[in-house]
């Protein structure tokens, strides 16, 4: 009998190649594509469409980051996967740091643009990455959709979400800037970790998954 699929979702300005560290630690998945949104979709919305790349008819495993990590908690609640994997994330609007409330109430994304932000938001330092990391993360931005990412902003800061999905299992990092570890609970850590651990910290991941799925 082969062993449940690994579906994963990247985060917000990543695709399929934030996984490749994972993959190179022998993490077999199939990586979920970002589609455009529609105007006005809410985040639960988007997951809904999002999720139809999912074969839900046999049994299967879910993990996000970050941006993907709040999409998958919404997929999992209509799809139930064995094992809801949640990485560098959060679980509910109560987990959203102080920034992120104060934007809401200072709303700059409905006037900066896409680009803007794609260029100019907050990000970690990569300047003692491993190369090919550092590479990566630098091609990832460039390539990202603008209209995708003020359309994600605008859907975190609008999150409905209340409680965390029964089941979970979270990995974050001690050093992680954007989401601080201080506003997240039920989670494990990676010590020195940071938002982007799953590339820079791929060894300790890889090992959290496996233990996780049983592998």
């Amino acid at each position: 009998m082969s062993k449940p699929v690994l579906y994963a979702v990247p985060g917000l300005g990543a695709d399929q190649r934030m996984f490749i560290p994972l993959q190179q630690q022998g993490i077999e998945m199939q990586v979920l594509s970002f589609i455009p949104p529609v105007p006005g979709e809410s985040l639960p919305q988007y997951a809904a469409r999002m999720a139809l790349q999912i074969d839900a008819t046999k049994p299967f495993n879910l993990l996000g980051v970050s941006l993907g990590g709040m999409l998958a908690v919404e997929m999992a609640e209509a799809l139930k996967p064995r094992h809801l994997l949640l990485i560098s994330t959060l679980k509910h609007k109560r987990e959203l740091p102080t920034y992120f409330r104060i934007a809401h109430i200072l709303p700059v994304h409905r006037i900066l643009s896409g680009r803007f932000m794609r260029k100019y938001a907050p990000r970690e330092r990569t300047r003692d990455m491993d190369p090919q990391v550092r590479q990566l993360l630098g091609d990832m931005r460039l390539d990202a959709d603008p209209l995708l990412i003020k359309w994600a902003l605008k859907a975190v800061l609008k999150w409905k979400r209340a409680a965390p999905m029964p089941g979970y299992r979270h990995l974050h990092g001690t050093h992680d800037m954007l989401f601080p570890q201080r506003f997240i609970g039920g989670q494990e850590k990676v010590p020195g970790g940071g938002h982007t651990m799953v590339m820079t910290h791929a060894a300790e991941v890889a090992a959290w998954v496996r233990a996780q799925l049983g592998n």
